[in-house]
């Protein structure tokens, strides 16, 4: 049987193999230098990016497909994921009254596990846990979550937390890595650390606000997922208001045996640092002050210069409607509706925000300046 993602790579054009996935010209807009990254989910779903700021939504629509079909049908499961550890349970399957009572399901399955790390909401409660077996040929991944209805397997529903989030909102400065074993190596260092969940191609799948205004320090891993990770993540920062300032410390640059798809939890596991400049007779202080050091000597992070959009000077650019600007439960409301009848965004935000205007009428007014109050009163217009 086709999965989603074989069904829409085989109506794109000029599709190439990538590390974990694949490349595309985008079918959304005038595409002439494959700004589109595909990749499979752990749930079996097909992950959609376009680095031009498409939609996920204008993308499927442009080759005559719908968001649903981005996700396996009920009952034919995933294909198998990228770590070799078969495949993944999706989401929906029988629910547990605990956390505990799913874990044992998956253990049952699959032996004792190895590693296991539990993501919390705002309010400190745990709405998610990702467990990890470490076998023979590899390691083994698997979601568990708390939906409406008990606790499941399978991945959090987006927007996710970030990990160790209740930890993020007193922090000034936050290390982003792309996984939670590294994340708790930079925690150990005495770092405030996170990351998101469901692995390298699923950073969009996060809700970054929580680091908006914050200094952030992303840590690559040392294989071109991972530096693509970092990317993606700069890029959705860049976008929240106000906007954090950025700097991506690539440690490869700076520890020579740092081995393929390593992290700073190498680094720390390695007895000579990777390589670093550090004794051998250093510890994990010196190691810290070391990359807070490399960190302050990386330039803040900017996006590159857009060589299609330089062509293209005097053109009108499409920007996708900023969602994650919108308040709870206006953003949950608009993000649903668009997914449910496969629109953009702003079909339903604009028309959302005018009728919001509406209902607070005359009651309230903004003070735009000394002596200029205006009431909250909106005209939107959609064009399609």
């Amino acid at each position: 049987m086709t999965t989603p993602t074989e069904s829409l790579l085989s109506r794109l054009r000029d599709v190439k193999k990538t590390g974990r996935g694949w490349s595309a010209r985008c079918p959304a807009h005038g595409d002439r230098r494959a700004s589109l990254s595909i990749a499979e989910g752990g749930d079996g779903a097909a992950l959609v990016k376009c680095h031009a700021g498409c939609t996920t939504a204008a993308v499927v629509a442009a080759v005559g497909l719908e968001l649903r079909d981005l996700f396996p049908s009920p009952g034919t499961g995933p294909s198998p994921c990228r770590n070799g550890g078969g495949p993944a349970v999706a989401p929906g399957g029988p629910a547990f009254a605990t956390a505990r009572e799913a874990l044992a399901a998956l253990e049952k399955k699959l032996g004792s596990r190895s590693l296991l790390w539990t993501y919390h909401n705002a309010d400190g409660e745990p709405v998610g846990v990702v467990v990890r077996w470490d076998g023979p040929t590899g390691k083994t991944i698997r979601p568990v979550s708390r939906p409406a209805g008990g606790w499941r397997v399978g991945a959090m529903p987006a927007p996710r937390p970030l990990y160790r989030l209740p930890e993020l909102a007193e922090a000034r400065l936050v290390v982003v890595c792309e996984g939670e074993k590294a994340a708790d190596a930079a925690r150990g260092l005495g770092f405030v650390a996170t990351t998101s969940a469901g692995g390298a191609q699923a950073a969009e799948k996060t809700d970054w606000r929580p680091l908006a205004g914050k200094e952030v320090w992303i840590f690559p891993d040392n294989d071109p997922p991972g530096r693509k990770y970092a990317e993606a993540v700069a890029g959705i920062l860049a976008r929240l208001a106000p906007a954090p300032t950025v700097r991506v410390l690539d440690l490869a640059e700076h520890a020579p045996n740092l081995p393929a798809g390593g992290d700073l939890a190498d680094v720390l596991a390695d007895g000579r640092w990777c390589g670093l400049p550090l004794g051998d007779a250093a510890g994990p202080g010196d190691l810290a002050a070391l990359l807070t050091q490399l960190a302050g000597e990386v330039e803040p992070w900017r996006a590159a210069d857009d060589t299609d959009a330089a062509a293209g000077a005097g053109e009108l650019q499409y920007r996708p409607f900023p969602v994650e600007a919108l308040p709870e439960p206006v953003r949950g409301f608009v993000d649903a509706g668009a997914r449910a009848i496969g629109c953009d965004p702003s079909f339903v935000a604009l028309p959302l925000l005018a009728a919001l205007a509406s209902a607070v009428g005359n009651t309230r007014r903004l003070r735009l300046k000394r002596g200029w109050l205006v009431p909250p009163i909106l005209w939107t217009s959609v064009v399609g």
